[in-house]
């Protein structure tokens, strides 16, 4: 099974499409999402920003990670209003930031190059076409 490719628009107007790599940290095996881009009118695909941090924190359920609104607020914000995730009442912290720990759809986890196809990712393929 192929990514799902999303278009994306960040903040500045720059137009990407976007695929999404699910995995589990090492350390406690929770959920890790990372985003990959591909600019418009580009092949190659480069990691763009991680979804989730991993904290130690105890969660939710195993659809749910903490999301990493400090340094992508944009995406997540993205994500939100495009339905794959949804805020759980929960906020970790760590140091001075703040992670809001939201839960992922089975649709846009399904989605999701996966551990087995991850290493395709870096050299271009298992993201499907154009």
């Amino acid at each position: 099974m192929e990514a799902t490719i999303y278009p994306y628009v960040d903040e500045w107007g720059d137009r990407y499409d976007l695929a999404f790599e699910l995995s589990h940290y090492e350390t406690n095996g929770r959920l890790a999402i990372e985003a990959w881009c591909r600019p418009e009118e580009e092949e190659s695909w480069e990691p763009y920003a991680s979804v989730t941090v991993n904290l130690w924190e105890p969660i939710d359920g195993d659809d749910c990670a903490d999301l990493d609104t400090t340094e992508s607020p944009t995406l997540v914000r993205w994500l939100l209003e495009q339905g794959h995730v949804s805020l759980r009442p929960r906020v970790a912290q760590s140091g001075v930031c703040e992670y809001q720990e939201g839960r992922f759809t089975t649709e846009f986890l399904q989605s999701c190059i996966t551990d087995d196809r991850a290493q395709s990712v870096e050299h271009g393929k298992g993201l499907g076409g154009r």
